[in-house]
This record gives C-alpha cells, sequence and structure tokens, in this order.
C-alpha cells in the first residue's frame, strides 16, 4: 500500500516521480506546451472524519469539471489532459485533504492569471453543492505556472509534488499521515488529539483512493508504460543491493527496543563511510545486547 506502508511509499512513490518527470518533458518537447499547478482545497474544521472530508471532496471535483463555464475556460486555456495527486494532511483545524492538478496545456504565453477568479468562484460553487465548508477566494483554488511550480515545491519539483505529497516531511502546523505514525511511537498528543488513532482513521478512510491519476489516454500518447504498484515495488527490490543479514534473535532484540530505524541508519553510515561491519553498528548492537543482559539481571 502506498499509503500506509512506509517501504512501499517510498518505492512506489520513486517509481511515480520518474514516471511523471518523464511525462512532462515529453509533452513539453512533443506539443511545445506548458504545464500549469492547480491546487484546489476546501475549509475544514477539527472533528470532521477524515472519510466524510474524502467523500466531498470526490464530489466537488466532479461537479467542479461537470460545470459548463469550466470547461469553456479550460478551454480557453488550452487544457489537452490533466494528472491530479491527492494529499492529505492533518493541523489545528483538522484533516486537509486536497488536490495538486498538473494542466497540460497547449498554450503556454496565454495570461492565466485572468482566469483564476472566474475558477475560484465556480470552486466554491462546487464545495457548497459538494455539502463541504465554502473556502474563501484567497484560499481555495490556486493556479500558477510551471515556473513558479518548480520554485514553490524547492527541491521536490514539481513531479514530486504530486507524487510524494504523503510522504514528505510536514511543516510545524501541518503533519503528514507519515508523521502521524512516527509520533505514534511515544503517541503524545497533537492539536489535541492521539496520533496512534488519526493514523487509524486515515488508514480505515484513505483504503481504495488513488494517490496519482492520469487523464485518460495520456500515458499511452506519451508512451508511459502502465504499471501497477505491485510491479514498481518489485522493480525496486529487484535492483536493491543486500547490506547484511541479521540474526533470529538480534532481529527480535533490536524490535523489542524499537531500534530497527537505528539500526538501518547505522548501516547506511557505516557502508558510506567504508567501515561496514564495524563502527556505529557493531557499537549499536553491543550496547543493545549489553542493555538485554541487565534486563535480564534485574529480572
Amino acid at each position: 500500500s502506498i499509503w500506509i506502508c512506509p517501504v512501499c511509499a517510498k518505492q512506489v512513490s520513486e517509481k511515480r516521480r520518474e514516471e511523471l518527470k518523464l511525462g512532462i518533458d515529453r509533452f513539453k518537447k512533443r506539443e511545445n506546451g506548458a504545464v500549469f499547478l492547480l491546487t484546489l482545497t476546501f475549509s475544514h474544521s477539527m472533528g470532521q472524519p477524515l472519510k466524510f472530508l474524502l467523500l466531498g471532496l470526490k464530489k466537488a471535483i466532479k461537479c467542479f469539471y461537470e460545470d459548463n463555464r469550466v470547461k469553456a475556460i479550460q478551454k480557453e486555456l488550452g487544457v489537452q489532459y490533466k494528472i491530479k495527486g491527492l494529499e492529505v494532511t492533518f493541523g489545528k483545524n483538522g484533516w486537509h485533504p486536497h488536490h495538486h492538478i498538473l494542466l497540460l496545456n497547449s498554450h503556454w504565453k496565454l495570461d492565466f492569471k485572468k482566469y483564476i477568479s472566474q475558477l475560484a468562484i465556480l470552486w466554491i460553487k462546487a464545495c457548497k453543492k459538494a455539502g463541504l465548508n465554502a473556502p474563501s477566494m484567497q484560499h481555495g483554488l490556486d493556479l500558477r505556472d510551471g515556473t513558479y511550480a518548480q520554485e514553490y515545491v524547492s527541491k521536490w519539483g514539481l513531479d514530486s509534488e504530486l507524487t510524494k505529497g504523503h510522504i514528505k516531511k510536514g511543516r510545524e502546523e501541518s503533519l503528514t499521515p507519515f508523521d502521524l505514525l512516527q509520533l505514534s511511537i511515544e503517541d503524545k498528543e497533537v492539536f489535541g488529539k492521539k496520533p496512534s488513532k488519526l493514523w487509524q482513521e486515515f488508514g480505515i478512510a484513505i483504503k481504495g483512493s488513488r494517490q496519482l491519476e492520469w487523464g485518460r489516454g495520456l500515458k499511452k500518447f506519451l508512451n508511459i508504460e502502465e504499471k501497477t504498484d505491485e510491479e514498481c515495488a518489485e522493480e525496486t527490490e529487484q535492483n536493491a543491493i543486500s547490506l547484511t543479514t541479521v540474526d533470529d534473535y538480534i532481529f527480535s532484540l533490536l524490535c523489542h527496543y524499537q531500534a530497527r530505524h537505528t539500526f538501518l541508519q547505522c548501516i547506511e553510515r557505516d557502508y558510506e563511510n567504508g567501515c561496514f561491519g564495524c563502527g556505529e553498528t557493531e557499537e549499536l548492537l553491543i550496547g543493545i545486547l549489553e542493555r538485554h543482559m541487565k534486563d535480564l539481571e534485574a529480572t
């Protein structure tokens, strides 16, 4: 699962990022077009269930794109295809599901800014129709060209904003799902909620949702091979290298003392420093064994 498995999320999202980057580059070269970044969000509050918000967002998107005025604006903008990415965060105002949508356009010199107010009004209307809290004119809809988008998403890049939103590090006031999973280890309340309970709610509500959706026929048009998440994960595993094996007993201690992530970090640093098999990894294992012996003596 790209949503709830940290290992799969990293593997699959990287493959999706590579596909998206290739697709964007091919579209620009083939069509001499432009890529715009459209962000759609809505007002939300603490206590609203994520499942309810996701269903509302799905309805709002459908209403928005079925509106004839939206269709007309898209035609004027020269929108040929869309690629939609779903992102969910949690903050002081509760769950915040939203969409980042790439608009692949045939026109690149068009003054798109004059359409933002019109689209924002239509998006507010769609949210109300879907039973969601109406967003403000300033925050509900954002439309930027590819140049700004590249700067906005910084090192992630335009392709990564769509594929890695659920695993990137959130800001202080906004936590990603995997931030919640990390915080659930100590399970201290964030914004008045237990991270473990929030993570469970996320896992149940997000099931069946698509993280990335390409417009119909776009992958075929750009000659991008269709691959399932399972195939992407398997490809990554085939390219992986084996650094070490771990004895069952040692692994059980790593689990018991919640040190698996520390163990992996030590292996990585030792490998990069050319002292694999010794160094930090050896010190960690010795420390865990000594700690375990003390615990046995105490009992």
